[in-house]
């Protein structure tokens, strides 16, 4: 029985291809925080070039008020393998060549070369996300509002009409008084449908956040997945 065709290229080449042609960036560190990998993806993330930034501290990347913590952090990791954070998908801003922050979910890895610790962390850019969860959380919070006109200004009153409606028709069977019960019964069931829909909207936010994280545990996973095949 024939097996596969032998590659045309090498393992190492074949890995060292999608790193480069990934859309995700793709950064590493030594255990020092020098940069010493950074794939071209990272370009379009954060505005540098990879040869801008390998050489470099990491902290060229990381916004000024957030510097400490980070050097506590990977500090902490390197003399105790402690993880003090998710290391599968963690929201972080970094900086932006020209300044400004990007929102991004990077998954971390860590790894040797010839006796070195290096960590490799994917960037993914969530700004459109943001933008598209930031427009959920209006939208949720002007239909919280109306629901709330709907619970107090309306529900309230509507139940009291209801029941002496009730009361009068209970007096005199009139046809006029059956049908505007109908129509109260229904107003009463449409503002039902509202609160129902209100209450569906404040988990369109956290579903959206966890399908990203999601996302991201698996890209880390293939990755970790990848270098152990490579190695």
């Amino acid at each position: 029985m024939n097996g596969p065709p032998p590659s045309p290229t090498s393992a190492d080449d074949f890995y060292q291809t999608l790193v480069e042609n990934a859309a995700e960036g793709m950064l590493t560190i030594d255990s020092d925080s020098n940069i010493v990998y950074a794939n071209p993806a990272v370009e379009d993330i954060l505005g540098y070039a990879p040869a801008e930034l390998i050489g470099s501290s990491k902290m060229k990347i990381i916004p000024e008020r957030l510097e400490p913590v980070h050097v506590a952090a990977l500090a902490s990791y390197v003399a105790t393998g402690e993880r003090n954070i998710d290391w599968d998908g963690i929201e972080l801003p970094a900086l932006h060549k020209d300044g400004h922050e990007v929102p991004t979910l990077i998954s971390l890895r860590e790894h040797e070369h010839n006796g070195e610790q290096y960590f490799t962390g994917i960037i993914r850019d969530i700004t459109e996300q943001r933008q598209r969860e930031s427009q959920l959380q209006e939208q949720k919070d002007r239909l919280n509002e109306f629901a709330d006109i709907l619970t107090h200004d309306i529900r309230n009153p509507l139940s009291i009409a209801y029941g002496y409606t009730e009361i009068a028709h209970e007096q005199s069977e009139s046809p006029e008084l059956e049908r505007v019960l109908a129509s109260l019964s229904r107003i009463d069931t449409l503002v039902s449908d509202i609160l129902a829909l209100s209450k569906r909207a404040k988990s369109l936010v956290r579903l959206s956040r966890l399908i990203s994280a999601n996302v991201s545990m698996r890209r880390g996973v293939a990755l970790r997945h990848s270098k152990r095949r490579s190695n």
